[in-house]
């Protein structure tokens, strides 16, 4: 759908489990 694939992608699941309430394990890696 977004031309950036991967950006959009991670953004989305990281979103998405954000609303959830749960920390994901991309976002923790991501920030470390």
């Amino acid at each position: 759908m977004a031309p950036e694939r991967s950006t959009g992608n991670r953004i989305g699941a990281e979103d998405i489990r954000r609303r959830k309430g749960g920390v994901p394990i991309v976002c923790l890696t991501a920030y470390t």
